[in-house]
């Protein structure tokens, strides 16, 4: 069995992951590398993370297995939500999807606003004073450094975007941070 704590806590980390794989296809189509280096550090920590739940919850290795692919199911279709929400179609034949600055700056605002959910969710019940908010505190610097990353590299793009709909954009992104909030929630407390 695996307590309340652990389950949400699987799920934010399999949700976060998913979103943040989309920046690939930015990075690919693109060429837009500004926080490569900071994604790949969230990345690499977030999939040491997935095992926290079963090291600290002695889970066999059915459950974690079964929990796991679970995670991996809430997280695609948070990510699809979030694609579908900013207007990116996937393009079949590339397997990625046509991008322009308005998708990546809206993307990046996604993220900022997820890594605010992110934060918010350790820091209430049931996670709060947990040895899940603890790790997260205790490695919150790769955190910092995204957050500082995304927002410089918005404000890069910014100036070539019209103020309207950057003032769109950043509301699109506060509604899908929402959502992706409401989602891991929800999955997170089944069962």
């Amino acid at each position: 069995m695996i307590s309340k704590a652990g389950r949400i806590y699987l799920f934010t980390c399999h949700s976060f992951l998913s979103v943040l794989q989309i920046y690939h296809d930015f990075q690919y189509v693109n060429n837009y590398t500004s926080w490569i280096s900071e994604y790949e550090n969230i990345i690499g920590w977030l999939l040491e993370e997935f095992v926290f739940p079963l090291e600290h919850e002695n889970l066999d290795d059915d459950l974690f297995s079964s929990l796991d692919e679970e995670g991996e199911k809430a997280g695609d279709s948070i990510a699809l939500m979030i694609m579908t929400g900013l207007g990116l179609v996937r393009d079949t034949d590339e397997n990625s999807f046509s991008t322009n600055k308005e998708n990546y700056v809206g993307y990046c605002l996604v993220v900022l606003a997820i890594l605010d959910k992110f934060t918010t969710l350790l820091s209430t019940p049931p996670l709060q004073g947990t040895k899940y908010q603890q790790n997260f505190y205790a490695n919150k610097v790769p955190f910092s450094k995204l957050k500082q990353a995304i927002s410089k590299s918005i404000e890069a793009v910014k100036p070539k975007i019209d103020n309207v709909e950057y003032l769109q954009l950043s509301q699109l992104a506060e509604e899908l941070g929402r959502k992706w909030l409401e989602h891991v929630n929800i999955v997170g407390k089944m069962k």
